[in-house]
């Protein structure tokens, strides 16, 4: 019986490590925005010079874009986005505008502009840029930064960071309901399991 107990306890456990790894290993790869690498198999054979210049070259522009991204990247970290179309398609045009120079995630000032649409998903956005709301706040579902993405940002032609509320987010919302049904599920098969024990032992001795 507690060889049981034991071995429901330690899948429960590998159960709530699973989902937990599932919701959060995306957050994880957000925040490092190293991008993928993927193994390569080495071959013996020498390619010609010039391919490999050529090659040199491309893997030289793509690092000075990248490191030119990632100097302009907010302090916050935020996602990345190709254009503004991607977020006024979906949410329309930003009520005002508003230009801030702040500090970058190398420590550089930088000019942002703040696409404010109202309401709670604005101020969050305040708070983040402000410094009032940090990464760890996302993970507190006491807080309501728990229930929003962080904010979107996306590299204006003139130099600028447009900057752009977060959203709301359902994945978080299940991440939420399925930890919760976890715990229950695993403090009732406790409860259980306990009065099943009980009731046992004193069958036993009566």
């Amino acid at each position: 019986m507690k060889t049981a107990v034991k071995l429901r306890r330690i899948f429960g456990l590998m159960f709530i490590f699973a989902v937990l790894t599932l919701f959060v290993a995306p957050e994880i790869v957000e925040a490092r925005r190293g991008g993928r690498s993927f193994g390569r198999s080495r071959r013996s054979y020498s390619k010609p010079k010039r391919q490999t210049q050529t090659k040199n070259r491309a893997n030289q522009r793509t690092r000075n874009s990248q490191a030119r991204a990632s100097a302009k990247k907010p302090s916050f970290g935020g996602t990345r986005m190709q254009s503004s179309k991607q977020y006024t398609s979906k949410y329309g045009t930003p009520r005002k505008t508003e230009t801030r120079t702040m500090k970058n995630s190398q420590g550089n000032q930088q000019r942002y502009v703040m696409n404010n649409y109202g309401g709670y998903g604005s101020g969050l956005m305040t708070g983040y840029m402000m410094g009032s709301i940090t990464s760890s706040m996302m993970w507190m579902p006491w807080r309501g930064a728990f229930y929003y993405s962080k904010p979107y940002y996306v590299d204006n032609p003139d130099g600028t960071v447009g900057v752009y509320p977060p959203t709301f987010s359902w994945s978080k919302i299940l991440f939420l309901l399925i930890i919760i049904a976890a715990i229950i599920f695993i403090v009732r098969k406790l409860i259980f399991n306990k009065r099943q024990y009980s009731s046992g032992s004193r069958s036993s001795f009566g």
